[in-house]
């Protein structure tokens, strides 16, 4: 009902760019992602200082996953409004993708002084910093993503490979068992604990957890090391 009516004010009056962007809205939360394009690009044709048009085609453009495109929209929202933290939260993560990590770090900088409750934002600069090698900022991060989210089995799992290469397995354990509890079939969770409690000299955990990355994934990219590993402990039970 508010789509009709929305639509037919815009046949009285195509220039509106508040029903514009009322109607755009709702075609996001319908899925209609190409309408809501179109209403946003019209919104820019008749006023081309709107920062919601540019910032949701951005938005919607990322969710598509065409990052150079969603770049461009995103860049002309931030001039328009250096004050939205999500802006330069995308900005981010599409710098990510391109293995900028500076760059990562310079804009979750600003998202986060504007928005610091985005639980996601931290653990991407966390990686960044891990990608840079700077393990104690990263760690620094995830622990504030954790703390702002307890349920994001990712974040876990990232804190627990930082332990894992640092020679650290206890407290990769630790991570690891907290993201396997939030999603059971975590299949690169439940390898690396594998690779874990070998490294603890707790073959029989091992053995489970190398039996259940196989069960998640058969054509595991190290499918061939864990059935070496599993056919050399069931070897030694039989004696």
């Amino acid at each position: 009902e508010a789509l009709k009516h929305l639509t037919a004010s815009i046949e009285i009056e195509p220039d509106y760019t508040d029903a514009l962007l009322e109607r755009g809205a709702l075609y996001i939360q319908t899925g209609q992602y190409d309408n809501a394009l179109a209403d946003y690009n019209r919104i820019i044709a008749c006023n081309p200082e709107i920062e919601d048009a540019y910032f949701f085609s951005g938005e919607i453009l990322f969710k598509q996953v065409k990052p150079a495109e969603a770049a461009v929209f995103f860049d002309k929202a931030m001039e328009l409004n250096p004050h939205r933290g999500k802006t330069y939260y995308y900005e981010g993560i599409l710098s990510y993708s391109r293995k900028e990590y500076d760059k990562v770090i310079e804009y979750l900088d600003k998202s986060i002084a504007l928005e610091p409750e985005n639980s996601e934002a931290f653990k991407f600069r966390g990686l960044a910093y891990y990608a840079k090698k700077n393990t104690e900022k990263a760690l620094e991060d995830f622990d504030a993503s954790i703390r702002l989210n307890p349920f994001s089995q990712e974040t876990y799992y990232n804190v627990a490979i930082v332990y894992f290469y640092g020679d650290e397995f206890a407290k990769a354990l630790e991570g690891l068992n907290k993201a396997i509890e939030l999603k059971n079939d975590y299949t690169e969770a439940v390898f690396l604990r594998g690779a874990v409690n070998a490294r603890l000299n707790m073959p029989e955990a091992a053995y489970i957890d190398y039996k259940k990355t196989l069960e998640l994934d058969p054509n595991h990219p190290y499918a061939a090391e864990i059935k070496e590993f599993i056919s050399g402990f069931e070897q030694k039970q039989k004696y």
